[in-house]
């Protein structure tokens, strides 16, 4: 498994094609990277500043898992919800949501697809606190939508700090 730590990338703006090439070399090799969150469009799972791994790949993808892909020039970790249409024909588009957002992104294709959120790193509790009194609506959202979708996957947690 090669692992690169990209904890200081940074919300920047990126040449569309550079990512679309730098996330289809890193999926033809297995790669697994750390990256930092920045928004806060997947809290409470996910809070901005906690750390993932990301592993570059296509397989296995299920509704209630967290992938990454490309938007623009900008990586979006959020929540696959639905398949629509067949994988397998390569006609699929993938339905995502942030945990904390009220309404679903505009659906994704494959080939926009980097990868799959394998972990992440654990946040501190009165970090978890004070986000959850700071932002209520999110928390409220998400645990609604959990209780109607019933279980998903879990995401393991890491316990020492990653790289």
């Amino acid at each position: 498994m090669k692992t690169d730590d990209m904890s200081n990338v940074t919300g920047l703006p990126v040449n569309p094609a550079h990512l679309a090439a730098a996330c289809d070399l890193w999926r033809s090799e297995g790669r697994f990277i750390w990256a930092t969150i920045h928004g806060g469009s997947m809290t409470p799972t996910i809070l901005p500043g906690q750390k993932i791994q990301l592993h570059f790949t296509h397989s296995g993808l299920k509704p209630g898992q967290i992938i990454a892909y490309q938007r623009d020039e900008r990586i979006v970790v959020h929540r696959l919800i639905a398949i629509d249409g067949d994988p397998a024909t390569g006609a699929a588009q993938y339905v995502c949501l942030g945990d904390g957002n009220a309404a679903n992104d505009a659906p994704v294709r494959l080939q926009d697809i980097a990868g799959l959120v394998t972990k992440v790193a654990p946040a501190p509790f009165l970090r978890r606190v004070v986000l959850a009194v700071a932002h209520p609506r999110r928390h409220l959202r998400f645990f609604l939508r959990r209780a109607a979708m019933g279980p998903c996957p879990p995401i393991p947690r890491e316990l020492g700090s990653p790289g």
